[in-house]
């Protein structure tokens, strides 16, 4: 079953396309939606949250539409923005009882998951002072921690160190698998959760890519435009004519690869160390 479906959805700022006729359907399992800052991510989720009107097209989850029936779709669907919570000057735990009370959460499920999340010590914390990553894990948390069976997140694993984007990404898998929900997951780190994923679209310029289930990522079929960021990277300069170097120190681009010969490149040519791995897909038949 296709659980969000979009039709020809645009956007537009003035004469600024946001999004241009984005029509989609996803199936239920995990779907990473990948494309770089700026690409139109958090415009469509904002849409599909029924925030943003879309200048034209039509959006619908679970059957519901996303901006008729808003208040049905709250209750069926748990929604994370990429901005995490923040009660100015207010406690957590305040807080916390105050999320259940309008979302109808149990506090007990809130403060279990926050023991799951290794995060229980910021309970008694002001908000002002919890750490961007502290911040965003407690968002992940508030947002599982409601009985749903469909989440959409908007870059749940951004903004915060390695191990909590780990334990992020490994919260996310363990409600798939007890409760067999099914996510929509924006992200710019695209490296980072395709062991996660059973699908993965691309968005570039406001424009969708293709969707495509995350195995396929490894076929023969499909190159793809590869951003690399990291140290040492100069070793890949030397490895074929399609790699070629952006002047900003510490970034280099490989065209036309496939994902598993760029694995296989950075192990070869052992890299001293790689922040991140950012794919726009280009395909053979464009």
């Amino acid at each position: 079953m296709n659980w969000i479906i979009a039709r020809e959805i645009s956007k537009t700022y003035g004469n600024v396309f946001a999004l241009r006729e984005i029509s989609v359907e996803v199936p239920q399992g995990i779907t990473v939606l990948y494309g770089e800052n700026g690409s139109g991510k958090s415009t469509f989720i904002s849409i599909l949250e029924g925030l943003t009107r879309p200048t034209s097209g039509s959006a619908q989850i679970l059957g519901f539409d996303v901006i008729k029936d808003y208040l049905d779709l709250q209750k069926s669907v748990a929604f994370m923005p990429e901005k995490p919570v923040n009660f100015g000057s207010g406690m957590v735990l305040d807080f916390i009882y105050w999320y259940c009370e309008i979302t109808g959460a149990d506090p007990n499920v809130v403060f279990d998951f926050l023991e799951r999340a290794d995060i229980s010590y910021v309970a008694p914390y002001n908000f002002r002072n919890l750490s961007t990553g502290e911040s965003k894990l407690l968002s992940v948390v508030l947002c599982l921690s409601l009985n749903r069976k469909f989440y959409v997140m908007d870059e749940p694993n951004s903004n915060a160190d390695f191990d909590r984007r780990e334990k992020i990404l490994e919260l996310i898998g363990e409600i798939h698998h007890e409760r067999g929900a099914s996510f929509l997951i924006t992200t710019h780190l695209l490296d980072e959760v395709l062991s996660l994923s059973d699908y993965i679209a691309f968005i570039h310029g406001g424009v969708l890519k293709g969707i495509t289930k995350t195995k396929d990522i490894f076929s023969d079929n499909r190159n793809y435009n590869i951003e690399i960021r990291g140290k040492g990277l100069s070793k890949l300069g030397k490895s074929g004519d399609n790699i070629v170097g952006i002047p900003t120190p510490g970034r280099i681009v490989m065209k036309n690869f496939s994902f598993v010969d760029v694995l296989e490149l950075l192990q070869k040519e052992a890299v001293d160390e790689v922040f991140s791995v950012s794919i726009i897909p280009t395909f053979k038949n464009e």
